[in-house]
């Protein structure tokens, strides 16, 4: 019994030996190796991640507004003065459109009332006009007194204007 003991202890040893050497042997990972050159080392890090500003801006519009247009892009260099955005206020843009209706309306009315009185300024001075040379006339005796009497009436409504 003690002999089989030795044959397997024996048997064991030899081939713990056998793996070892095997292991030893077989070369592990084969690596490339080159011809070492003087330069200067890189080394280059590539990460992902977010980037944050150092400190944050809550802007606050004073009238209820949107967005039209935003002058440059994130992450750009401002100055002070410089505009960010430009807002557009429906409601303000409405009321102007309305004034400058009115203030069409109103230049249309002003230059209706100017014809008027050019017009006005026009039928006096024919009514001037006539009343001296029917008055005239009338001294000569070339028209009644009805007539200058007409001629006068006419002038009243032109000079009342």
């Amino acid at each position: 019994m003690q002999s089989k003991k030795k044959i397997f202890l024996a048997a064991g040893i030899t081939l713990i030996v056998l793996v070892l050497a095997l292991i030893i042997f077989s070369g592990g990972t084969e690596a490339e190796t080159i011809q070492l050159q003087q330069g200067n080392l890189t080394r280059t890090v590539e990460d992902t991640g977010y980037v944050q500003p150092a400190t944050n801006y809550d802007l606050h519009a004073t009238q209820v507004a949107r967005v039209r247009l935003v002058h440059g892009a994130a992450g750009d260099i401002v100055k002070q003065g410089q505009p960010l955005v430009t807002l557009e206020n429906l409601d303000l843009a409405l009321q102007a459109s309305e004034l400058r209706a009115q203030l069409t309306q109103a230049s249309a009315a002003v230059s209706a009332a100017r014809s008027a009185l050019e017009r006005s300024e026009l039928e006096l001075n024919d009514a001037r006009v006539n009343l001296v040379r029917v008055e005239t006339l009338f001294e000569s005796g070339a028209v009644t007194e009805v007539e200058f009497e007409k001629a006068r009436l006419q002038m009243r409504p032109a000079s009342a204007v």
